[in-house]
């Protein structure tokens, strides 16, 4: 009986420490940290341009925004005749103006 005892103890001291001890990887760092999953940067519209000797706006997503404005976690860093560039979580993107197709009135 005491020999029952003797190997049943040990082998359920295992079986209850086996998990925990298998999701470890010895070769980990002690300093590690799982790396962050990266947010994906949301789109941005960009509406109009307006580029004169005095100022440089751009209007992105329906709204006037200057050279330094911060919105919506973005940094509108320069307004060019033809883009815009924007920084935003540490990627620079660059919107482009494509002319709107001109409407003809007919009568």
């Amino acid at each position: 009986m005491t020999m029952k005892i003797a190997f049943v103890l040990p082998v359920l001291f295992l079986a209850v420490l086996a998990p925990a001890s298998a999701l470890e990887d010895p070769t980990r760092p002690a300093d590690f940290k799982a790396p962050v999953q990266a947010t994906a940067v949301r789109p941005f519209t960009l509406n109009s341009i307006v580029v004169g000797s005095a100022k440089r706006v751009a209007v992105i997503d329906g709204v006037v925004r200057r050279e330094g404005d911060v919105f919506d976690g973005a940094r509108l860093v320069r307004v060019e005749s033809d883009k815009v560039i924007l920084r935003s979580q540490g990627r620079t993107l660059i919107l482009n103006w494509v002319m709107p197709p001109s409407v003809r009135v007919s009568r």
